[in-house]
């Protein structure tokens, strides 16, 4: 390595240290933070919805207005050094003139089998037995949503009369008990989350929770719209000790564009014990007018099941392996 290759490559990182903090630590007037914050999900009750399957209708209307491609993922480290971050991008397209009004959901979890392959390697399945039924149960580890996190006390609760049938909790109960008495369980069994469509149903039920934004036409996005995102800029005494603690409240940004808004949603998740990253996604967009009509005439509760609205737009799954290529 020469002297001069050394002295160039002194000076050129002078001059470009001062243009990297500018871009990582500037505010950028045009970034619109999220007027809802990060508050929870609410169903607007004294007590959790008993979700039931009657709540799951995931059947999206085919809306020519919209199109929805290049879905890519990526994993990253997180700057706090603390966990990881799974980046989630798609484009969304108005094919019309006019502005559309959208709200979105994007749940990232981890769903597995009730069979724990690392325990079974101790243990394995008899072999004169012909199939695990643990293979037909499937549970969610952990769950990251945007806009906002959705906490299991709100979708589902036990039954208030043991003499009632078992609903969804008791039978996912009774799959992670299982779980915990296996003779191959030499490890302990988080507590359960609502099975994923649940999620669904809950989100379905309350779609004006998600994140609002509008799909612009021909229209150009104001100069104050042209992106938005809940990103929280570090703190003086943040920046001074570089210690960052709202890394994990940043969820998603938005490029908004003439007919298209580019959508990236941001799941954190910290480092554990037997840690796990993300393996599957579930994107879901509401038509923001038929949502909350939506949203009146179940409240209403007067209107015939054929006659209510359908707000749901889209929705999709995806699943990820380890080197996160889409299946």
């Amino acid at each position: 390595m020469s002297i001069r290759w050394i002295r160039y490559s002194t000076i050129a990182l002078i001059f470009a240290a001062p243009v990297f903090a500018g871009l990582l630590w500037s505010e950028d007037p045009n970034i619109r933070d999220n007027p809802g914050g990060t508050d929870v999900a609410v169903n607007d009750g004294a007590g959790p919805d008993r979700i039931t399957l009657d709540n799951y209708n995931p059947i999206a209307i085919d809306d020519p207005r919209i199109d929805i491609e290049d879905l890519t993922v990526d994993r990253r480290y997180a700057p706090d050094g603390r966990g990881e971050i799974l980046d989630v991008m798609f484009t969304v397209h108005n094919l019309t003139n006019d502005p559309i009004e959208l709200y979105a959901w994007v749940l990232a979890y981890r769903e597995t089998n009730a069979v724990d392959e690392k325990d079974r390697r101790w243990v394995p399945y008899p072999m004169w037995r012909v199939q695990d039924p643990a293979k037909r149960d499937f549970v969610i580890h952990f769950m990251k949503i945007t806009p906002k996190d959705i906490p299991p006390e709100k979708i589902w609760a036990p039954k208030a009369n043991p003499d009632d049938k078992d609903g969804p909790y008791e039978q996912q109960k009774e799959i992670v008990d299982r779980m915990r008495d296996s003779v191959a369980a030499v490890r302990p069994v988080a507590d359960l989350l609502p099975p994923a469509w649940m999620y669904i149903a809950y989100i379905s039920r309350y779609p004006t929770q998600g994140l609002n934004f509008t799909l612009y036409g021909d229209a150009t996005p104001p100069p104050d719209q042209l992106t938005l995102s809940d990103y929280v800029p570090p703190t003086p005494e943040e920046k001074r000790t570089k210690v960052f603690k709202n890394y994990d409240k940043h969820t998603y940004t938005i490029e908004q564009l003439r007919r298209k808004s580019i959508f990236r949603s941001h799941h954190y998740i910290r480092y554990k014990v037997d840690y796990e990253f993300y393996n599957t996604i579930a994107v879901v967009l509401f038509d923001a007018k038929a949502a909350k009509e939506y949203e009146q005439q179940v409240d209403a509760g007067n209107v015939a099941k054929e006659d209510i609205v359908n707000p749901m737009l889209f929705y999709q799954i995806y699943k990820i392996d380890h080197s996160l290529k889409i299946r």
